[in-house]
Formats: structure tokens, C-alpha cells, sequence
């Protein structure tokens, strides 16, 4: 039977009305009457916009058969007409016949709907004759006179007649297309590259600029520079209390979201497996700081949840979790940690907060941290723990984060030593100094014992090349000296540390002041029998003193009236609770029995002591407290934190500061959820006093007050630096915070704490670099003061002599950190590439931008933006047809607003304003919708803009600040991408002169600076210039810097690939014999331990064997360009 029939073209058409056709394509000019013919066809009828011309394929139509139903070819150009013909499948040897029916295949695929009778096809570019804009065709419709072709022209979608339009021959990515179309407007050039920016995760540009709701301060995008340069992407934050670590790991949090999986567009842009370890006390605050600050939610999640994910992997899932999870309770959930270990899951992000406290080997904790660094690929360590060359702190720290850098620690202190010589080469260069200067320094390394291996390095003898000059570097000279001893140096890529001191700007003052309390006689009979009836009991048992007496003698100079209520209830019920919620305030850990007075204690002494059952009448350090107070407030401060060690304390201040001041409470028996209100009532101003303890405050953060009252002082001198350092913050607006410490005369509290806090200076400056000294020593000083019998001179004189000591640890402390090169980074020296108003050269993307992408977004649903008003706060009116459109990217959900994308749409569908800014701080002080790159609407208008990619304008003249008006510069505008084992991808900007055809250094970073600061312009340019001329010169000059960028880089790619090598092998090689090592060694002590060794063992060799595939596919490096867009340049007129 025949399957497959050929009828000439000029038997005509209309047969196929009548023909079971499926699909029919038509390739070639038709007449209206073919059109007509064609338009009866109950089919899918499509047609090819571009196709080869077949000279071997007769003209005509081809039919075959295809379970009852025709699949037809209908060839309107083409050779010469054959004789109607037919053939079988098993005969079908005629040439031209099968040549046919393979372009009707192959063409088929990549057809578009037939239009009839018109030169025009859905996706051809078109220009409308009487505006000159450009367009894409979107469909075409055959009407009784003509044709109506609908157009999307500038993401708006018109119908025009065909006569309207101009065909666009070319290739429309081509820049001679772009050149020969008429110039743009600046503003479509400046959307084209937002595009090519947003499209494409850059290398060199910091998408977290201004992405957040947080005031910028360069300091604290070194750490997202640091792990993007990075070769580990492991790091260590040991900046000073205050600096604000949460929001450093929260700027590289939205870095690594902006370059995951190939950036924003369509919602791709997302870390999908990121973890927080906190301590417990601080899992809140990491939630709430996260949606607050950066609009990013994460959930607080218990280990169970993680054996959730293990038993997904397990099963073939790719589960996703973004949470926080609390230190203590990950480090016990043993049974999940080895379910985890035996899926070994990749994170794509591991954050450890406080991570001084992995720092003991053998600890929990510290195998926990293990576990972490073999399961993440980006691992960061927080903590304010300084640095100390006389521990092992920092060792142990950076042997988790890198154990196949530093393995043992006399050879980490041999890496220190050329650390400082390389420290001092950078600070040579960055302070202009010349470069054969620096060079000299450089060659000292050669003599260190561990900087002779260093020297070996190919990047040592790059470096020197380019320290080889009689003059300061020049600033791409700066940048790759830079980067060379970042690659050199054992620490600079593993470690980042800001002092307060290094940061720049005012900074509060502290003053301090004592109140003093004069208590009356029957306030100090009490306080006398409390010391008096333990004293005796403690010698009758036979313990210290000092133990037996602290803890109520405390509780007694810190609220009489909360003791003796205490007491009673105690009585009364022949129950004991702990007076404190901070276990770190109780003496001694193995006498906690002591202690506590216990229920009976108390009874005797109420039995036994007439001053006890009496009470007081009068409380004088609450009224003298209360003076304070009001003084404060008459010169202003309008809000006082108020802190106590002990919860009763804090619960009688609070039934008594009523109704003259309002007032809430927070300690460690405060639920959580009430924690967070209270916080936000009192950002807000909405009381007057915060009652806190240290447990209830721990890790907050309160700008916004200025002053701080000590009603009582706690043991540890930390915990008084803790409290100042909930205002004495980075970004505290006031210039003067107010430190009140209440003193009683007479009492253990002033007679031993506050007079040896004086003395070390705990209440007017920053105990800093101080604290590993106070942690080691301070109990031990306590228990001298408490436990020996001296008299009051002797203590006073052992006070003196313990407050010398410690301040001859300060100042020696000071002296190291003066000459501190040998662990310096030198990160302070200069930020590369960041200034004091943000990112030089146009590496971010700016307000402008972002406006201008979410307005063209917005017109075509009839959505408006209106505003801004005083406060820099717009409001968006969405519709129904932007809700739909949300619906595109439904991955976006939990990212970058700070409301769900179901309340978006709601707002959208009732014409509810959503009040929004483009501006930071703005979104900071009125907490309103942040419009920056993360937001979804960004998303949203970037995939919307990827779908009319064709309406993006690649020509024009522009006017760039820093460019002479007078002349006239080409410039191309290319996304150059680099592969290798360290890949980049970076906007390049070549300028050369429109006349002389010279090259133009800088025009590359004005023009971009001009983009993202929406500094740039219209420009007129001159009826005789033509681009074309020039454009050829200016290939060659971009073709000749890829050239010798690929060369170089190349270069640079095998010797870090070498070098990579070994390090990897090193690395996984010292994990795996130590894990090996371990399992032997704990067989029969913790066989349960034993056996997760050597399921890691084996999970680290096969990460070896993946490392070394994926480093070897890197040895081949290319530098490849893809033109975005072409632009006459030339200045504006100040």
C-alpha cells in the first residue's frame, strides 16, 4: 500500500481541506489563494522563519502517512516540479522524495505558527516605520484586508497593520545589527546592562550591596569578598563583640543565594540546603535577625528534623532546609549524626555562631565541627574569641575549617612567620610605596623556614614580577599583588578580624557613675544577720566560708525586700529554687548544694533572727534607684535598660516602678515568643524600662537605648562587659551611653566586685582583647578574695595587686596587638574595591536600577507606583494581572520580602497598597518591603524581561560623568567568561577614541559607575558619526585584550592547579588517616564513635576521588565573549 504521495504545486491546494492531515508545514512565498487553501486545513499549519534552501527538493507538496493521519511538507520554492507521484515505505529509494520528507523533520521542531501570506513569522524582529522602535512579532492573523500582526514592543504588546512594519534582516545578536538600528535611549541601555548584570552572576560585582535592611559599613563586606575570593570557601569572622558578625554572615549568605545555580532569574538564585548552628540562647535571635534585617526565613528546627533529611537522602530524595539549630542539642543527638554521616549530605552553607566553642579537642563539640566541615562546601565560623598566640584556640579552630592547611601546630606557628613579611609587602603597595621596595621585603621570605617552601610556589615569582618597578603600583598592579599574597599567605584566605578600632567614625563614650545607697539601720541588721547565721553554719559543717555565704549575701545586696520574700515562700513551702537562671553566676560548679540555702536554712533564720522576721520598712536602694532614674530623665534618656542577676530582683522592680514608669521584664523563665515581643515593644519606645538578666538578654542588640543600670553586679566580669554591649554597639546613636551601678557600702557586692571592677576598668571601656585573661583567671581570683580569711586592708591590698596584674596583661595584650604582622591579614589596609559610600567603580547594582526594572514590570499590568513621601516610602498598587504573574515564580517563596508571596498576591488582587522603598536605610528605620535584588518582583521582572530578550536595546549614544564633553569615545560592553579552576564572569567595558582609534584607560569604570549610580545620560551625537566606521578597530582591541588575558590567566590557572592538587590530597589525605586513627583508638571505648570514623574515612576517600576529577577538568582555561552592547560615549557639562 502506497504510504507517501507527491503532487506538483501547480495542481493546487484545496485537496488537502479534505485530507486527515496532522500536521502540515510550508516553507517558501504563497499567493492569497494558497493562503486561502491553506486556511481550510483542519490542522497544526506552521511555517519556518529561517530554513536552507533546497535546490534538490522539487516544488510541490509531500504527504506521508502516519498511522491514518497525514504529516504534509508543502514546499512553495524550490527545483522544478515532478509528475504527481506515490510510493511505498520498502521502495521509497527516490532521492529527491527522501531529501523532502528529512527537511520536513528536521525544520518541524523549530517552526512557528503559518501567518499566511507575509514575509513576517512569529519571532521575527521588526521595526515600526513611524517611531522606529523595535519589536518581536508574536503572532500574525489573516484579516479580509491585509493582516494584523501583534507586536511586543518594549514589553507592551500592540497590533499593527502589516504595512506598518519593517523586516529586520541580520542577526539580531550581531553589533553590527545593533549599530546599523537607530540609538537608543540611555535608560534602554541602562536596563540592557541591569540585564546583563542580574542575568549572569559576576565575579567582581556585590549583589548584597544594598540587598538588605542594614546600614552600610564597608567593613562588613569583607567577609563575603574574602570567601568569593577564596579558593576553601571556609572562613573565620573573629571580629570584635559589637561589630556585628550576624549581619556579616547574613551578606554572604545573599552572595552565595545571588551566584547559586545561575543567579536570579526565574528563582534559580537560592542556597536550597543552608544551616545555622547557634547556641540555644541565640536560635531566635538568628531567625528573627534574618527575616528582619534580610527578609529570608528559616526555621528553628530540632535534630529530628535532621534525621528527617538523612532518611530522605537515603531514599533518593534532595530535600531542602533552611533553619537554625541550637549547638547543644545537635552536638547530643548522637544517633542523628551518625545517620547523617552515613549519607554524608552536602549543604551548601554551614554557619557556626559562638564557634570558639568547638575549640577543645576531643570535646563533642569539636567532633561535631568536624562532621560540619566534611558536609558543607561553604563553611563559616563566628566568634568574637580574640586572637592569642599563646593558645591553641586559633589552631584548633582553622584545623577544623582546613585541616589539610594547618595539621599540627608547631608547623602552624612556622606558617606564622612569613605571614608578617607578606603582611608588611601588602602594606608597602597599599600605602603607594614603591614596588622594588616592597620586592626587597618580598625576598626576606626566602629565609624563614617555612617561607622557603612558599617561595618555591609559581606565585611567588609572579608576585615578584610585578613588585619589579620603581613606582607605586598601578591599580590593576595593586589588585594582582594583592590577590597573589592572598594565595601566599597561610591566613589571609581563612581569616578575617576587625577590632573597634579599625573601624572609622565616633564612637560612644561611656560614663560611668556609681549611686550610692545609704541604707538604714534596719536594712543593714538584715543584710548583718544573713552574714552572721552563715558564717556560723558554715564553720559548723566545716566548708569555706566564702562558698557558703556568696550566694545569699549577694541576693541580700541586691534586693533585701526579693530575699526575704524569697525566704518566706521558701519557709512556707520547704521548697528550693535557684536564685539565679544563669548558671555561670553560681560559685562553684561542684557546690551548687551550698550554695543554695536550703528551705530549712531559711526557717532557722527566721526563727532565730528577730532583724530577719521584722523585714524593712523602707527600701533605700530602690528609692535611690528610682532618683537616678528620674535624673536620667530630665536630661533626656528616654529609655534604661535594667539588669539583675537575679529573677526575683527584676520581678519586685516591676510590681514597684509602676505607674511612673512602664515597664516589662525578661529573664531566663520568660518564654520565648514573649522574648520577642518585648523586644520589639521596646525598639519601638513603647515602655520606659527593660528588667532584664543576662540569660534573657544574651545576644540582643538595642541601638536605639543609651543607658544601662547595674542593680546588682554579677561574678564574672564578661557578663558586665555583655550588658554594656547590648548599647555599646556598632551603629549606637547616641554619642554618650550612661552606666549606672548601684552601690551599697558595706556589702560583698562593693566591697569585692565593683572596687575590683573599677580597678580593671570594666565599666568605662571595652574589655576586648582582655577577655581570654579574665575567662582563665577571674575564678581563681574570686575564690582568694572569698575564701581566705583576710582582713579588710589585706583584701584591699590583694584587690590592688589583682588589678595590677590584669592590667599588665592589658597592656601586653596592646603591645602584641601593635605589632600584631604575624597574624594580621591586612584587610584594613584597604577593602579593595569598596569606598565609604559603597562599591567603587559600578560593581553593585544601584537603586536606579532596580526601579527602572520593576517600573517596566509594573506599567504593562497597569500596576503604579506612587511617591515617595518624606520618608523616602512609596506605595504599589498591584492588580490581578500582576498576581498571575507571581505565580511564575512561586520558588521565590520565604526569599527577599518581608511578606509572604501569598499576601503579595492577595495585596495585588484587592487594590491594597503595599508600602515599599528602593532605598536601605529607609527599609531599616520603617521596616516597609525592601525592593533591592532579592526581592521577588526583581525576579519576577527579570524572567518577564528574559522572555522579550529581543526588546533589549544594544546601541545608542550616552553621557558619562568623568568624560570630557568634548569628545567622542566607542565603547563595547562584553560578558566575558573565564573557565579554569577559579571560573570568572565579569563585565568588560573597552573604550577607544571615535577619531584616533587610541584606547581609553577608566572609560571601562566611569560607564559602569554611571549605571548603577543612574548617573547616566542622553547624549547628541553629530549627523555624520557613524559607529559602523570604527567597530572593527575596536573588535581587534577587545580580541587582543582577551588574547592576553587568556594567556595570562592561563598561566596563573596551572600553577593553582598544581598547587590545588597537592593541597586537596593533603587535606582529605590527614582527614582520613586522623579518622582511621580515632576509630582504632576508640573500638572498645565508644565502639558507636569507633564505627562514624571509619563511615567518614570512607566517605572523605570518595570526596578525594570527586575533588580530583573536578580540579583535573579545570586544567584547560578559556576566555570566551558574548557582545551585550555597543555605545557612543562621551562627557557630560558640569
Amino acid at each position: 500500500m502506497d504510504d507517501t504521495k507527491y503532487f506538483p504545486w501547480r495542481e493546487g491546494l484545496s485537496w488537502l481541506a479534505a485530507a486527515p492531515v496532522d500536521q502540515l508545514l510550508v516553507l517558501g512565498k504563497v499567493t492569497e489563494e494558497d493562503v486561502a487553501a491553506l486556511a481550510a486545513v483542519n490542522a497544526d499549519v506552521r511555517t519556518a522563519a529561517e530554513y536552507d534552501a533546497f535546490g534538490g527538493v522539487p516544488r510541490g507538496v509531500y504527504a506521508s502517512a502516519r498511522r491514518g493521519r497525514w504529516r504534509v511538507l508543502a514546499m512553495a520554492d524550490g527545483g522544478p516540479e515532478e509528475q504527481a507521484s506515490s510510493f511505498e515505505t520498502r521502495y521509497r529509494d527516490v532521492p529527491w522524495v527522501e531529501l523532502a520528507l528529512r527537511v520536513r523533520s528536521d525544520e518541524w521542531g523549530d517552526a512557528v505558527p503559518f501567518g499566511g501570506g507575509t514575509d513576517l513569522t512569529p519571532g521575527s524582529m521588526v521595526r515600526v516605520r513611524s517611531t522606529s522602535e523595535l519589536g518581536t512579532v508574536r503572532k500574525i492573523t489573516r484579516m479580509a484586508a491585509g493582516y494584523q500582526v501583534t507586536v511586543e514592543v518594549a514589553g507592551l504588546l500592540r497590533e499593527y497593520p502589516e504595512t506598518a512594519l519593517e523586516r529586520l534582516a541580520g542577526d539580531p545578536r550581531s553589533p553590527a545589527f545593533w549599530t546599523s538600528q537607530p540609538p537608543a535611549r540611555s535608560t534602554d541601555l541602562a536596563l540592557t546592562l541591569t540585564h546583563a548584570t542580574l542575568r549572569n552572576p559576576l565575579t567582581d560585582v556585590l549583589y548584597s550591596f544594598a540587598a538588605s535592611k542594614t546600614v552600610f559599613r564597608p567593613y562588613q563586606f569583607l567577609p563575603a569578598i574574602k570567601v568569593l575570593s577564596s579558593g576553601t570557601g571556609r572562613l573565620l569572622v573573629a571580629d570584635e563583640v559589637g561589630l556585628g558578625k550576624t549581619i556579616e554572615a547574613g551578606l554572604v549568605w545573599n552572595e552565595l543565594d545571588q551566584r547559586h545555580d545561575g543567579g536570579p532569574a526565574g528563582g534559580a538564585g537560592r542556597l536550597r540546603r543552608a544551616l545555622v548552628v547557634a547556641p540555644s540562647a541565640l536560635t531566635h535571635k538568628w531567625r528573627d535577625e534574618m527575616n528582619r534585617r534580610f527578609d529570608r526565613k528559616i526555621e528553628i528546627i530540632k535534630p529530628d528534623r535532621l534525621q528527617e533529611l538523612a532518611d530522605d537522602i537515603r531514599t533518593g530524595g534532595d530535600p531542602e532546609v533552611q533553619a537554625v539549630i541550637s549547638l547543644e542539642s545537635l552536638r547530643s543527638a548522637t544517633t542523628v549524626l551518625e545517620a547523617l554521616n552515613e549519607v554524608n549530605p552536602r549543604f551548601d552553607l554551614i554557619i557556626v555562631d559562638e564557634a570558639h566553642q568547638m575549640r577543645n579537642t576531643g570535646r563533642r563539640s569539636n567532633r561535631l565541627g568536624h562532621l560540619l566541615s566534611d558536609w558543607s562546601d561553604y563553611l563559616l565560623f563566628l566568634s568574637a574569641t580574640p586572637i592569642n598566640l599563646r593558645e591553641d584556640d586559633l589552631f584548633n579552630l582553622l584545623e577544623i575549617l582546613d585541616e589539610g592547611s594547618f595539621y599540627d601546630k608547631d608547623v602552624f606557628r612556622a606558617q606564622l612567620e612569613p605571614n608578617a613579611l607578606l603582611n608588611e609587602t601588602l602594606h608597602t603597595v597599599a600605602t603607594a610605596g614603591i614596588g622594588r621596595t616592597a620586592r626587597t621585603t618580598l625576598k626576606r621570605v626566602e629565609t624563614v623556614p617555612f617561607g622557603r617552601s612558599l617561595a618555591m610556589r609559581p606565585d611567588f615569582d609572579r608576585l615578584l614580577k610585578v613588585l619589579d618597578v620603581d613606582r607605586p603600583l598601578e591599580p590593576e598592579e595593586w589588585s594582582e599583588a594583592r590577590r597573589f599574597i592572598a594565595e601566599l599567605s597561610p591566613l589571609s584566605g581563612v581569616l578575617t578580624r576587625t577590632r573597634k578600632i579599625d573601624v572609622p567614625g565616633t564612637k560612644a563614650v561611656r560614663e560611668a557613675y556609681s549611686v550610692e545607697v545609704e541604707w538604714t539601720s534596719e536594712e543593714k541588721a538584715v543584710y548583718d544577720a544573713v552574714e552572721t547565721y552563715f558564717r556560723d553554719r558554715a564553720r559548723y559543717e566545716g566548708i569555706p566560708v566564702g562558698f557558703a555565704m556568696q550566694m545569699p549575701l549577694r541576693q541580700a545586696a541586691s534586693c533585701l525586700p526579693a530575699l526575704l520574700r524569697r525566704a518566706q515562700t521558701e519557709a512556707e513551702r520547704g521548697v528550693t529554687v535557684s536564685p539565679v537562671d544563669d548558671p555561670d553566676e553560681l560559685f562553684d560548679e561542684g557546690s551548687q548544694d551550698v550554695e543554695r540555702p536550703a528551705a530549712p536554712a531559711w526557717a532557722e533564720m527566721l526563727a532565730s533572727s528577730a532583724a530577719f522576721r521584722r523585714g524593712i520598712r523602707v527600701d533605700s536602694k530602690y528609692e535611690a534607684f528610682v532618683e537616678d532614674l528620674r535624673r536620667l530623665r530630665d536630661i533626656g534618656v528616654r529609655q534604661v535598660m535594667v539588669f539583675s542577676t537575679f529573677p526575683g530582683t527584676l520581678e519586685y522592680l516591676l510590681s514597684r516602678v509602676r505607674p511612673e514608669f512602664t515597664a516589662a521584664v525578661m529573664h531566663g523563665k520568660t518564654p520565648i515568643e514573649r522574648r520577642v515581643e518585648v523586644m520589639e515593644q521596646f525598639r519601638a519606645g513603647e515602655f520606659d524600662l527593660l528588667l532584664l538578666s543576662e540569660v534573657g538578654s544574651e545576644g540582643l542588640d538595642f541601638e536605639t537605648c543609651n543607658a544601662v543600670v547595674n542593680y546588682d553586679l554579677p561574678w564574672n566580669p564578661m557578663r558586665v562587659e555583655q550588658r554594656i554591649g547590648r548599647v555599646d554597639r556598632f551603629g549606637q546613636q547616641s554619642e554618650k551611653i550612661f552606666v549606672r551601678n548601684m552601690h551599697v557600702p558595706g556589702t560583698i557586692e562593693s566591697d569585692i566586685l565593683e572596687r575590683l571592677y573599677q580597678r580593671i576598668g570594666v565599666f568605662e571601656r571595652s574589655i576586648g582583647d582582655l577577655e581570654p585573661i579574665l575567662r582563665s583567671h577571674f575564678k581563681q581570683y574570686r575564690t582568694e578574695l572569698l575564701t581566705q580569711r583576710l582582713s579588710p586592708e589585706e583584701a584591699r591590698r590583694r584587690q590592688n595587686e589583682i588589678a595590677v596584674a590584669i592590667e599588665n596583661n592589658r597592656r601586653e595584650i596592646e603591645r602584641i596587638e601593635e605589632s600584631r604582622a604575624t597574624l594580621a591579614t591586612a584587610d584594613h589596609l584597604r577593602i579593595e574595591g569598596m569606598g565609604e559610600e559603597g562599591p567603587d567603580r559600578g560593581r553593585f547594582v544601584g537603586r536606579t536600577e532596580i526601579e527602572r526594572l520593576v517600573r517596566r514590570l509594573l506599567v504593562p499590568t497597569g500596576s503604579r507606583l506612587t511617591g515617595p513621601d518624606e520618608n523616602g516610602i512609596l506605595l504599589l498598587r498591584g492588580t490581578p494581572e500582576l498576581a498571575e504573574k507571581c505565580g511564575h515564580i512561586r520558588g521565590e517563596r520565604g526569599r527577599g520580602t518581608t511578606f509572604p508571596l501569598s499576601r503579595l498576591e492577595g495585596a495585588f488582587r484587592t487594590d491594597r497598597d503595599v508600602r515599599v522603598t528602593f532605598d536601605a536605610d529607609t527599609a531599616s528605620k520603617h521596616d516597609v518591603d525592601l525592593l533591592s535584588v532579592r526581592h521577588p518582583l526583581v525576579s519576577l521582572a527579570l524572567l518577564e524581561l528574559e522572555r522579550s530578550e529581543t526588546d533589549l536595546r544594544r546601541f545608542g549614544a550616552v553621557a558619562v560623568p568623568g568624560i570630557a564633553p568634548d569628545q567622542y569615545l566607542l565603547a563595547r560592553v562584553d560578558l566575558a567568561q573565564t573557565s579554569g579552576l577559579r571560573p570568572r564572569l565579569e563585565l568588560w567595558s573597552t573604550a577607544i577614541d571615535a577619531t584616533s582609534h587610541a584606547a581609553v584607560p577608566g572609560a571601562e569604570d566611569a560607564l559602569l559607575a554611571a549605571v548603577a549610580t543612574g548617573t547616566l545620560r542622553d547624549a547628541h551625537v553629530p549627523d555624520d558619526f557613524d559607529a559602523r566606521g570604527p567597530l572593527p578597530v575596536l573588535a581587534r582591541q577587545i580580541w587582543d585584550r582577551r588574547t592576553a588575558t587568556e594567556a595570562t590567566r592561563a598561566q596563573d590557572n596551572a600553577a593553582l592547579i598544581d598547587g590545588r592538587v597537592e593541597a586537596r590530597e593533603r587535606y582529605f589525605r590527614i582527614k582520613i588517616d586522623r579518622a582511621t586513627a580515632s576509630a582504632r583508638e576508640y573500638a572498645t571505648k565508644d565502639p558507636s564513635y569507633a564505627k562514624g570514623q571509619l563511615t567518614r574515612a570512607g566517605n572523605l576517600r570518595e570526596s578525594l576521588e570527586r575533588e580530583k576529577s573536578r580540579i583535573s577538568q579545570s586544567r584547560e582555561l578559556a576566555v570566551s565573549l558574548t557582545p551585550v552592547a555597543v555605545l557612543v560615549v562621551t562627557g557630560t557639562i558640569s
